[in-house]
């Protein structure tokens, strides 16, 4: 069976990276807000058509993000370099 990776999925990935890798608990509050920040302003590179980086100032932290532009919503963090 295939995973449907909408926006439900794209919140409990973030969710879940987040706390690996920067030992930090995020809400569906703390995600929309995350997601709000993205603007075009932020993009350090394009992927794919869909896909995108961003860098994100958040709670006096920076976080290196992945974006998907057909959902609108951030997929997955990156870790730290």
């Amino acid at each position: 069976m295939k995973t449907i990776k909408n926006r439900e999925y794209s919140y409990n990935h973030t969710k879940q990276r987040m706390l690996e890798r920067f030992n930090i608990h995020i809400n569906k509050r703390d995600y929309n807000k995350l997601c709000s920040l993205i603007s075009s302003r932020t993009i350090v590179m394009r992927e794919s058509v869909t896909q995108e980086i961003h860098i994100i100032d958040w709670k006096e932290k920076i976080f290196t993000v992945v974006f998907n532009t057909e959902k609108n919503c951030i997929t997955t963090v990156l870790p730290e370099r």
